[in-house]
């Protein structure tokens, strides 16, 4: 029998690309490929360009596939609202990525990659939310809130 092989997740594979990216001006950072960059770019635009700086630069890579260009043009194309200048024959990507964001874009990739995360956090706080609801409504009966006022003419008495 082989064992079967360790297979890393995403987020493994890009928690360092991205933690602390710090580079000059002008310098060229690329990510693994162009779901990744994507990935990045939705986040930016979900925080209103707060988390990364992406600058389009002329490409120089020869040995992209074909199929690989055109998804490259196409995000270029749909990321065009979230920069604010781009160039119509600019592919390559400069990303920085402050490290003060690292453990908060770890936990929106991990969300993006799993839809399911943090659903239970939610049903948690629904649940609380329900229970103090209930325990006002039982303090209320407690306190007298809930008494009729021929109760309070007999007291008074």
């Amino acid at each position: 029998m082989t064992a079967a092989p360790q297979l890393t997740s995403s987020l493994d594979v890009l928690r360092p690309q991205l933690k602390g990216v710090r580079a000059e001006h002008g310098a060229l950072v690329s990510l693994r490929d162009a779901p990744a960059f994507e990935m990045v770019m939705r986040l930016n635009q979900r925080y209103k360009g707060k988390l990364v700086t992406a600058i389009m630069t002329q490409s120089s890579a020869h040995d992209a596939s074909k199929s690989d260009d055109d998804v490259q043009r196409n995000l270029n194309e749909a990321n065009c609202s979230t920069m604010n200048f781009v160039r119509a024959s600019e592919e390559k990507r400069l990303v920085f990525v402050p490290e003060a964001y690292e453990a908060f874009l770890g936990n929106e990739m991990q969300k993006w990659l799993d839809p399911f995360y943090g659903r239970n956090e939610a049903n948690k706080s629904k649940r609380s939310r329900a229970e103090r609801d209930m325990l006002s409504s039982d303090d209320e009966e407690f306190t007298g809130d809930g008494m009729e006022d021929d109760e309070y003419s007999s007291f008074s008495e």
